[in-house]
């Protein structure tokens, strides 16, 4: 049996060869149709032994593979890319398999990279057929397929576990080639000659999110999207899943949140396999400020996993590494430095490449030169994953720094990557050196981190002659920093975020942070970095949970308790966050409540089951068993004994649920007279109710889940209110309906019906 392995060319030498070489002992003959290089692809390709026929490009994929085809001897054609080379472990496999199980297809893995070639950030993947018998002929001007041909011969199509490396998508190839702008030419072209084509369609939505045309990609998908769901759900094509992932991620960075969040959770329901969806949808609730849902979210991609032979391309990664990393993202913003380390330390380790992970990790990490080699450095593996590392280690002041950046040199050798970290380590004892340093190494960069330095200093008139020389960034802080007198000044720190950390210029940061208007990216940033007291040192407005905990944090700090609780009480208002419940438990330590600290931590840690955080604390104070005798904890055990259980039990039931009812109605009245210590106190009397009703619960009986479930949603609401009286209004009529209604209900209920029902 012969293989022939088909290709068509152009100016592709600096690919060729790795491709061609992977081909040895695979097939038996190579097939070159070069459409017009100008490069040395064709001298390569025919030193490697290939057969190469010249032609020329009609602006159609089809015709030149189908013309590499005709010239193909073998009973099977492979047909790969010049940027593609097979797996050297999987590779030897293939002519065996197709010995033993005489398929008509076989359908191979495309891993596509993403990044650059210094620091590959990831890949996607996507299942094709690329091996099949001879006789097949493809079609479709681009994103030519020949999945139908094959399709129509009625022969068997079966997977093999071959992977295709493909590197044309990498920055490097994308700018040399400007194959964007030739697929969308192709593209238009065929949409001229099928405007209605959802395929094609489909593909432009690629393009588009591959030069970033967030604009463009949402519009599209939004018509198309309308178009496909006139159609009965089970006759959408399998792109479709790719339709929503695409027009998700194009539509949040639109603008248009809200809309991006619906078409994700209708995309998960259709397609509950696809990870993508569900750890977008996860950012998007981080982003949105919803972190604890954001956790869930993510959770669930985690617990899920990257999805496997998916026909549309999907994200490595998505159900691991990065689903971890914006875990311990959503952990940072919550306030548990435990979880968020452990989460970024999770995902560096399955992707060590992830650059994202690494500034946060060298900072949560301890600052142990062998721990930090041990954990980190010794897994890297990569040029510019190894300069940034040696740029946020020596930024966070760990010891030994020197010796990173020359571990760094001697295994990749010196490099214009290494000059942050280079001049943050000869500029951090004396930021006077800085312009010397750039005198003597002058790039953009350095003039840059000069500027930053003297900035910092508050030489202002040698910093804006550095920012002079320091290109755009320059230009725009030399810019900012002329208008920070102007009452309504905005400007993004995003681009120039490193720099300031790199800097240690925590002036100058408290001087543009409060302008920001990317201040919630920026903050999650910062809060991650050795400028972290930045944050509490800022007197904000109290716009989010972070200001006005950051506020209280302070006050607490300087010994201004009831400025502390003022603060405090303002962030009720928005989501709780761990940070808050133990900035809660130390106002409470701090007037003597130690019984009331010890219900707001039991609280929190029902609200945040996997805070390793709120365990610590609970360990550390041992007031997991609260005294009976405090005002504030179980007045419903006492109402119970005094009082309920001398009663019949269907008297008991009608009596508990109207307590019930009475309570929720109490609390309301509290939140809305702002005494948050009355209306905890009744929720936790309420919380208690629920617990003995759980308890009696009859397990034989076939809706005791289903009322157990019940009664424990409300619990749990009503933990979410303790913590966060803003979210009262918005559940109260639904909780004082359940109590008023089963009250009802019981009183209806004949005495040995209620028995048989709970005991």
């Amino acid at each position: 049996m012969l293989i022939s392995a088909c290709l068509i060319t152009r100016n592709e030498e600096w690919t060729i060869q790795r491709c061609l070489e992977s081909l040895k002992d695979v097939v038996d003959e190579i097939i070159v149709v070069d459409t017009g290089s100008t490069d040395n692809t064709v001298s390569l390709a025919r030193q490697a032994g290939a057969r190469v026929f010249l032609s020329t490009w009609k602006d159609d994929f089809s015709i030149a593979r189908n013309e590499s085809l005709s010239h193909a001897s073998g009973d099977y054609v492979l047909v790969i890319d010049a940027d593609e080379y097979l797996d050297a472990d999987q590779r030897t496999n293939l002519r065996a398999v197709l010995e033993r199980e005489q398929p008509e297809a076989l359908i191979v893995q495309i891993r596509n990279y993403a990044g650059s070639l210094a620091n590959i950030s990831g890949a996607s993947m996507l299942w094709v057929t690329r091996v099949f018998r001879r006789g097949h002929l493809y079609e479709g001007a681009i994103h030519e397929q020949v999945a139908n041909s094959v399709i129509s011969s009625g022969g068997r199509t079966m997977r093999i576990d071959l992977t295709f490396h493909h590197l044309g998508y990498l920055e490097e190839f994308v700018r040399l080639r400007g194959k964007s702008a030739r697929n969308v030419s192709l593209l238009n072209k065929e949409l001229e000659n099928d405007p209605d084509s959802w395929f094609h369609r489909c593909n432009l939505m690629a393009e588009h999110m591959q030069t970033q045309e967030f604009g463009a990609c949402a519009d599209l998908g939004m018509d198309l999207l309308s178009e496909i769901r006139q159609s009965p759900v089970e006759t959408w094509p399998p792109y479709t899943a790719r339709i929503f992932n695409f027009l998700t991620v194009a539509l949040w960075h639109s603008g248009d949140k809200q809309t991006a969040m619906d078409v994700a959770r209708e995309g998960i329901g259709h397609y509950p396999w696809l990870t993508d969806l569900k750890t977008h949808y996860g950012e998007m609730l981080l982003g949105d400020g919803r972190k604890i849902e954001a956790v869930n979210a993510l959770m669930e991609a985690r617990a899920q996993g990257d999805p496997t032979g998916s026909h549309v391309d999907t994200l490595e990664g998505m159900g691991t590494y990065y689903a971890s990393l914006r875990l311990g993202e959503a952990w940072l913003a919550l306030g548990d430095v435990w979880l968020a380390r452990e989460w970024h330390l999770r995902a560096f380790v399955e992707h060590p490449s992830l650059a994202g992970a690494l500034h946060a990790l060298v900072y949560l990490l301890p600052k142990d030169p062998v721990f930090l080699y041990q954990h980190l450095e010794s897994r890297i593996g990569d040029a510019a994953t190894y300069a940034l590392y040696a740029e946020v280690y020596t930024v966070n002041d760990v010891p030994d720094a020197a010796a990173v950046i020359e571990r760094a040199e001697s295994a990749f050798g010196s490099s214009s990557l290494l000059v942050r970290a280079r001049m943050a380590a000869s500029c951090r004892n004396s930021p006077q050196t800085a312009a010397a340093y750039a005198e003597q190494h002058p790039s953009e960069e350095t003039w840059m981190l000069a500027g930053m330095y003297h900035a910092e200093e508050n030489d202002m008139t040698f910093a804006l002659e550095c920012f002079s020389k320091a290109g755009p960034r320059g230009e725009y802080l030399s810019q900012v920093l002329a208008s920070l007198r102007q009452p309504n000044l905005e400007l993004r720190l995003g681009d120039i975020a490193r720099d300031i950390v790199l800097a240690h210029a925590a002036r100058l940061l408290r001087k543009l942070l409060p302008h920001a208007t990317d201040l919630e990216t920026a903050w999650a940033f910062f809060a991650a970095s050795p400028l972290a007291h930045v944050l509490t040192e800022i007197e904000w407005p109290g716009a989010t949970s972070a200001q006005c905990e950051k506020n209280a944090l302070r006050a607490f700090q300087s010994g201004a308790v009831p400025a502390a609780e003022y603060w405090t009480a303002r962030a009720m208002d928005f989501e709780p966050t761990v940070t808050r419940v133990l900035l809660e438990c130390d106002i409470a330590l701090a007037k003597g409540g130690r019984s009331y600290m010890a219900e707001i931590l039991r609280q929190g840690c029902l609200l945040f089951p996997a805070s390793e955080m709120l365990k610590r604390v609970q360990e550390q104070t041992g007031e997991t068993i609260l005294a009976e005798e405090d005002p504030f904890m179980n007045p419903a055990d006492i109402y119970r004994k005094n009082a309920v259980l001398t009663m019949p039990l269907h008297v008991q039931l009608v009596k508990l649920h109207e307590q019930g009812s009475l309570l929720t109605q109490e609390i309301l009245q509290c939140r809305d007279a702002d005494d948050i210590p009355a209306m905890r106190a009744r929720i936790s009397q309420l919380q208690d109710i629920i617990t003995y009703l759980r308890a009696s619960l009859d397990r034989s009986i076939s809706l005791a889940d289903v009322t157990d479930q019940t009664y424990a949603f409300y619990y749990s609401t009503l933990v979410r209110w303790y913590l966060q009286p803003s979210a009262v209004e918005e559940t109260y009529d639904a909780m004082l309906g359940f109590w008023t209604s089963w009250a009802e209900t019981w009183m209806k209920v004949q005495p040995q019906s209620a028995s048989a029902e709970a005991r």
